[in-house]
């Protein structure tokens, strides 16, 4: 009799201990604590006599926001604690709940992930943890997957958690990696894709995917693992304008658009972060496919140095050679005429980028020629 008006539940997970199979509802609008259990072996029914209906105190105002079957063991999530069920028992009436271990909870059912050994879940103040190591250190912030790569400064900078009700999440099987799609700062719908590659260490397990110049299968309301065939598995998305995506395609472009592909390194400090050092040149060692623009950007001690640009003509291996802060020089081959440009600090940082459809490139070293100058308060 709760469910009337517009008071029905918006979650529905299925949960059984042992051999038995029930439904658990929650979400209900104006009744957010309570969460609905069918009979055993009768999903179906949730008539007021035979229904079993737990309250749920999370002590947020939210109510249960969250929930997924994990092993054995029903995990429900409010907006900052999390409660494990326990129905072990065969007699329903020493059913309860316990709160878990660890603090931290998720900001709605959509952004709790499960991969195959592990629950990855995203708070509402956009940090991402995992609900494994969690347990084993009783706080979400010491389990965090972003701040060992700092990738939580870059959530907070450029992702406008304004619209977290409208982010989501799912594992790719293929890619063994946790995609979350986003909305940035300066956007009102979902364009970007946080990718976390499980089998990495996090400070080097995040990437960032998106074509912010095109429409692409990251501007995405909704998500979904699809079978395609035996063994073959592939993550859809339905977009704004009605069209479903298919991610993870062989062709390196965007519904026949390009996409830019880059990286950026940290803080390069060469060993010694207090010495300062006079920057002079970058090498880059490169492999394409075919006529390859690169651009570059580099950073000296956080402050941003004019771009620079490789033209690569043809397809091979090459050394490019050029000076920081300036054009090429020289263009496929190495240059040995150039002046010292003494671009002096403590640390550089350098980003290369691509932005041609259907083009293979890969740049296998950046080599920097430096002098050191000495340490420096």
């Amino acid at each position: 009799t709760d469910w009337t008006g517009t008071n029905y539940p918006k979650y529905m997970v299925q949960h059984g201990s042992g051999n038995s199979v029930r439904n658990w509802a929650f979400g209900c609008p104006t009744t957010p604590k309570n969460v609905y259990v069918t009979p055993n072996n009768d999903p179906q029914n949730f008539d007021n006599a035979t229904v079993l209906n737990f309250y749920i105190e999370t002590g947020d105002g939210h109510g249960i926001v969250g929930g997924v079957e994990f092993g054995d063991r029903l995990v429900l999530f409010g907006k900052k604690k999390s409660f494990i069920m326990n129905d072990s028992s065969t007699n329903t009436s020493d059913w309860g709940y316990t709160e878990a271990q660890w603090t931290g909870g998720v900001a709605h059912n959509r952004l709790v992930v499960r991969t195959p050994n592990d629950l990855v879940c995203m708070n509402e103040a956009g940090d991402i943890y995992s609900v494994a190591a969690a347990e084993s250190y009783g706080d979400y912030k010491a389990a965090s997957l972003t701040r060992p790569s700092y990738m939580h400064e870059w959530i907070n900078e450029h992702i406008n958690l304004a619209y977290i009700d409208d982010f989501h999440g799912i594992y790719d099987p293929v890619q063994r990696a946790v995609m979350y799609f986003v909305v940035r700062h300066g956007s009102t719908e979902v364009d970007t894709a946080l990718m976390y590659y499980i089998d990495r260490p996090p400070e080097s397990a995040w990437t960032i995917c998106g074509n912010h110049d095109y429409v692409s299968g990251y501007s995405a309301l909704c998500s979904a693992l699809v079978r395609q065939s035996i063994g073959v598995w592939k993550i859809y998305t339905g977009g704004y304008a009605g069209k479903v995506w298919r991610l993870g395609e062989v062709n390196r472009n965007d519904n026949s658009n390009a996409f830019l592909a880059r990286y950026r390194t940290s803080m390069l400090a060469f060993d010694n972060v207090r010495m300062s050092k006079r920057y002079d040149r970058l090498r880059v060692v490169a492999a394409q496919s075919g006529e390859v623009d690169a651009s570059l950007r580099y950073w000296v001690d956080g402050e941003i140095l004019e771009p620079s640009t490789i033209s690569f003509a043809t397809s091979g291996a090459y050394l490019g050679s050029f000076i920081l802060g300036t054009d090429m020089l020289g263009g496929t081959t190495v240059s040995e005429d150039y002046a010292e440009l003494g671009i002096i600090g403590k640390r550089l940082e350098i980003e290369i980028a691509n932005v041609k459809a259907n083009e293979d490139f890969f740049f296998s070293q950046l080599m920097v020629d430096f002098v050191p100058l000495g340490s420096r308060l």
